[in-house]
């Protein structure tokens, strides 16, 4: 909902993705950091959680993409990082910077291949409650 304005759409802006509106389309710093060959899939814990790996690109700012924004005004519900959710099994939602769309489209994304405890370069978190 908080994704959607509450207006039942697959992106904060609209039902269609329109590419680099959100931050969505960045290249892997993956590949920056450990070359152009690396096996992404082949990479373990101290590897994804590498502190420069988000440093070299990719991650931006919230609120740098304007257009990136719900109607209620919240930034980055879609794209940059992929957010944990209060799931008692895990999951995260919104996609990051490299993919908004794999495990479902911008708003209705969502990973719950993973346990609770998982992280890596391209999760994090946001903080809410109830407006006073």
């Amino acid at each position: 909902t908080a994704c959607s304005g509450g207006k039942d759409r697959k992106f904060p802006y609209g039902n269609q993705r329109v590419p680099r509106v959100c931050n969505d389309s960045a290249t892997s710093p993956l590949y920056k950091l450990f070359g152009a060959g690396i096996d992404t899939a082949r990479l373990g814990p101290m590897e994804l959680n590498n502190p420069k790996i988000n440093q070299l690109g990719g991650l931006a700012k919230t609120g740098s993409f304007s257009g990136c924004r719900t109607p209620s005004g919240l930034y980055d519900m879609v794209g940059n990082l992929h957010e944990w959710t209060a799931h008692p099994r895990g999951s995260f939602r919104g996609g990051y910077y490299r993919d908004v769309t794999f495990h479902g489209p911008g708003c209705l994304y969502v990973t719950k291949g993973h346990s609770a405890h998982y992280k890596d370069y391209s999760i994090g978190f946001r903080c809410c409650s109830d407006p006073l």
